[in-house]
């Protein structure tokens, strides 16, 4: 099957660009706006990674990350890859990106080699672990 992602950006943009980038590799890819969506998506669908932006309204990038590793934690739900996408980038964002759990955090304007080796990073620990049990 194919390679399945939610992408989280306030900006339809982004959100297109992001879209165009993983589906010209043959991932299906889900868009929401903002941090809330992100979470009442993934808690509704499967994926195997999320793209999540950090300043968004109604709840940012890190709200959302930290709710679905708190959901994983009481649910035992298998933990999701979660890579952060922005135009911030200083070491203090990188260091909240880690605290809320997120496993990869790139630069925007996002450059597709980027993502893609962000993606399989954080994929293949997982992918790994499965082919060991």
């Amino acid at each position: 099957r194919p390679l399945r992602v939610l992408a989280a950006d306030d900006n339809p943009t982004n959100r297109k660009v992001i879209e165009l980038m993983l589906e010209a590799a043959g991932v299906e890819v889900v868009t929401v706006e903002n941090g809330l969506e992100a979470v009442e998506t993934w808690r509704r669908e499967r994926f195997d990674a999320v793209l999540m932006d950090l300043r968004m309204p109604v709840a940012d990038g890190l709200e959302a990350i930290r709710a679905i590793r708190a959901e994983e934690r009481a649910t035992g739900r298998p933990r999701i890859p979660a890579i952060v996408l922005s135009a911030n980038t200083s070491p203090e964002d990188r260091a909240a990106s880690a605290a809320a759990g997120a496993d990869g955090h790139i630069a925007k304007p996002i450059r597709t080699e980027a993502l893609f080796a962000a993606l399989e990073a954080a994929l293949l620990p997982a992918e790994a672990a499965g082919a060991m049990a």
